[in-house]
């Protein structure tokens, strides 16, 4: 599955497997849906239950939208998460993103609502 998300055969993102150092797979990370014109993606990210906590996926955030920003001349780069998922915002909030939004009730699983958060990072290098 991410040997597929990885081929890269669109314009709109790219997508990549995530690794340790040591070559260990962790998950997967992409931009998709590039905006060309407005030059915005969006984010998304699975790291493996066994590798959550430890700082990876803050990491690979921040390697993913540095790569958006200068090799693909994204200005915006935006995620939607769920609001209960307090160390994915976490994360996302030391990689550089700023909430932009709370969608109410977005989201029906475990046989209730729950919200989800707007989330988004600009380079700041322009």
């Amino acid at each position: 599955m991410f040997a597929n998300w990885s081929r890269n055969d669109s314009a709109a993102g790219a997508g990549f497997c995530a690794e340790t150092l040591e070559g260990e797979l962790i998950g997967h990370v992409t931009l998709w849906g590039a905006d060309v014109r407005n030059r915005c993606a969006t984010f998304a990210i699975v790291i493996g239950p066994e590798h959550q906590s430890k700082g990876l996926g803050t990491e690979v955030t921040r390697l993913m939208t540095q790569y958006g920003f200068a090799e693909l001349g994204l200005h915006r780069i935006e995620l939607q998460v769920n609001a209960d998922n307090s160390r994915a915002v976490a994360a996302y909030r030391r990689a550089g993103f700023e909430q932009e939004g709370l969608l109410k009730s977005k989201l029906y699983y475990a046989g209730q609502f729950h919200d989800q958060v707007m989330m988004a990072v600009l380079n700041d290098l322009e």
